[in-house]
């Protein structure tokens, strides 16, 4: 008999219906730190999810959490979108840094900490750039297109890859990493 390997902590499992009900297969207080990272990018519902890591995280627990920000690849989406005559229509669903911030004051998370930081990757090759991105990213956009997309999409995002290099000749790709934490506090800390 086969066995049948079930990923309980795919956020997508839980979290991808912004009216899902569903919830991680643990009592209530299970943990005293939770690592969410890198599912914020992937959850539909911001509130659904942290509001399930809190009645997962026992008081004085810690909920350390990471994700990609808005920032993320801003330049290669402004050349793609460019290229394809687009007024911005086509970006990576991330979320604001301040939004997380406030997703966890209201669902009860105390003194969250939420920091941004830049890092600028450089490649001298569009295929390697490509590679990369892809391996990182996905595509976390439920709406995605299914099927395959063909030899003239990637030349596409090649051709948009290409024009982000800078004087140097390398590529320049921006990713902003949004990281914080945030505690689950009783009433009287």
């Amino acid at each position: 008999k086969k066995k049948r390997n079930i990923n309980f902590f795919s956020p997508n499992r839980y979290f991808s219906d912004p009216d899902s009900k569903l919830s991680y297969p643990f009592k209530d207080e299970s943990f005293s730190y939770i690592e969410a990272i890198p599912t914020i990018a992937w959850v539909n519902n911001l509130e659904t999810f942290f509001s399930e890591t809190f009645r997962l995280t026992r008081f004085n627990g810690l909920l350390g959490f990471g994700s990609f920000g808005l920032g993320t690849l801003e330049n290669f989406f402004y050349h793609f979108n460019k290229r394809q005559k687009l007024a911005d229509s086509k970006n990576l669903n991330l979320v604001d840094m301040h939004d997380i911030g406030d997703v966890c004051l209201s669902v009860g998370y105390k003194d969250p900490i939420v920091l941004s930081s830049t890092v600028t990757l450089q490649y001298g090759d569009e295929n390697i750039a490509l590679k990369d991105i892809t391996s990182f990213f996905g595509n976390p956009d439920k709406n995605r297109f299914k099927g395959l997309k063909g030899k003239g999409f990637r030349k596409l995002v090649l051709n948009a890859l290409n024009d982000c290099r800078v004087e140097k000749g390398l590529i320049e790709l921006d990713i902003e990493l949004i990281y914080g934490h945030a505690w689950k506090l009783k009433k009287n800390n």
